[in-house]
């Protein structure tokens, strides 16, 4: 399972189109601007950063996302930025710091 999941995260980061993912959200600190989000299959973590034109963390704990990596050149600050649809607002944008496997 454990290999299952780095290979489904090196996929994302290899092929753009396989990018979109369901994400949930299991810590804020909305004072650094810093989430944490549990991947699929529960054995992943993401910790990220709002980017500085991105404003407040608009996200709630323990709800349910989905997510889109953005990965290569963009505008703006840069890459490895993750994307993160919220129902009737404009989507989040994240700087991605760490990535985490969960080892059992």
């Amino acid at each position: 399972m454990k290999s299952l999941t780095r290979l489904f995260v090196l996929a994302c980061v290899l092929v753009p189109g396989l990018c979109a993912i369901n994400v949930k959200v299991t810590e804020i600190n909305a004072k650094k601007g810093e989430v944490k989000l549990l991947l699929p299959m529960h054995s992943t973590y993401i910790e990220a950063k709002i980017i500085p034109e991105g404003g407040r963390v608009r996200l709630q704990r323990d709800q349910f996302y989905e997510g889109k990596m953005i990965l290569g050149p963009v505008e703006g600050p840069g890459h490895n930025l993750i994307r993160v649809k919220i129902p009737h607002q404009k989507p989040a944008r994240f700087l991605i710091k760490k990535i985490s496997f969960i080892v059992r």
